[in-house]
Parts: structure tokens; C-alpha cells; sequence
């Protein structure tokens, strides 16, 4: 804690007083506050929305209760409108409702909707095939239930020794993509291939 002195040394409180025309700022500017003890507190001006000088003490704000009541409104069957209680009171009345019967509930279902669901086949081994243009967030590949080889899942380089999953008769692979495009497949055996769904 720093306190201020005298230039004999002693601590400036209410017995020994500063000049009644002295200021004293913190480094920052701020007034500062002597105790009765010789301590400093910095004294700050808190202010309401409106500019309204607001009392601090201990380092809380005082606030009068009628600025509170109407910030929160007045607990009452019909409180008053733009007020807290109001806001919270008709989202009770909402919930009764909803949960009487006495009004449907109106929601919208956000997540994914399918783009597309079909099949590929690979029409000659070794060649790759491009998925096709189609946005999204994820195409889940599945390797079609009568293939007898192998299919390779990867980028545009995706071989039968370059791939970055080998699917198996009815095995899947899900791939978080922004456009089906970015897949590419390719077969051990002519003509076999995938089904996939892009969501």
C-alpha cells in the first residue's frame, strides 16, 4: 500500500491534512481519496446509461432501488412492457400454452437435407472416376453389396496403390467435403463401384 507523507515524514490523514486546495491524481489521472489512515484509493466516477453519476462504495456500484424496478418492472400479474418481468412473463405465457395444447409449437428443424443419393461404377480398372459437382458438408461412400474387388477412395491421384481408403464389399467410408468433386475413386475390377449419399 503507498501512502502519502508530509515532508517531515508523517502520513497526511484528517489530523495532519492536505491544503483544502490540493489535488491529487494517480499516474492515470484519477482523483485519489485519503483515508483517516494515511491510504490512498484511487476514486473512480462510475455513470449510468444515461450519464447519471453513480455512488461507489467498496468498490460497488450504489444503485437506487426505483432505477432497478425499472430496469426489471414491478412484479404484477400484467408488469409493465419493455421491462425484464414483462419479457420473462410473456415467455411464461408462450410455455403454458405450448404445454396446455392450447397453441402448436412452430419450429423450423436446422441440419442437413441430402443433396444427392445415387450410385458410380468405375467402367474400366485402374480409371479413376470424379464424384460430381455437388455442394455440401459430407458424402458417405458405401462399396456396392455385388463387387468382388476392391474400391480406392482419395483425390485426384487415387490409384489402386495411392488411395486413402479401400473399401470392401458393403464397407463405408464417411468424408467431410464441401463439394462431392473433391472425391475421386477408382476399382479393382471393371465396373463395379459405390453408392453414395452427399449431405
Amino acid at each position: 500500500m503507498n501512502y502519502l507523507t508530509t515532508e517531515d515524514g508523517k502520513p497526511i490523514k484528517s489530523t495532519n491534512p492536505l491544503p483544502v486546495s490540493s489535488v491529487i491524481t494517480d499516474e492515470d489521472g484519477n482523483n485519489v481519496k485519503i483515508s483517516d489512515s494515511g491510504e490512498m484509493k484511487t476514486v473512480t466516477t462510475v455513470t449510468d446509461a444515461d450519464g447519471n453519476k453513480l455512488a461507489i462504495d467498496d468498490g460497488q456500484a450504489l444503485v437506487k432501488a426505483a432505477d432497478l424496478e425499472a430496469l426489471i418492472g414491478e412484479v404484477a400479474d400484467e408488469p409493465e412492457e419493455n421491462t425484464l418481468l414483462a419479457r420473462l412473463k410473456s415467455l411464461e405465457d408462450k410455455i403454458d400454452a405450448i404445454t396446455a395444447g392450447t397453441t402448436p409449437v412452430v419450429s423450423q428443424l436446422s441440419g442437413s437435407n441430402v443433396a444427392e443419393a445415387t450410385t458410380l461404377n468405375v467402367t474400366l480398372a485402374g480409371t479413376r472416376q470424379q464424384l460430381p459437382d455437388i455442394a455440401c458438408s459430407q458424402v458417405m461412400i458405401i462399396a456396392k453389396r455385388d463387387n468382388t474387388g476392391y474400391i480406392y477412395v482419395g483425390k485426384n491421384t487415387v490409384s489402386s496403390t495411392v488411395y486413402g481408403a479401400e473399401l470392401g464389399e458393403l464397407d463405408c467410408v464417411v468424408l467431410p467435403v464441401s463439394n462431392a468433386n473433391e472425391i475421386y475413386i477408382d476399382a479393382s475390377v471393371s465396373g463395379e463401384g459405390i453408392s453414395y449419399v452427399a449431405i
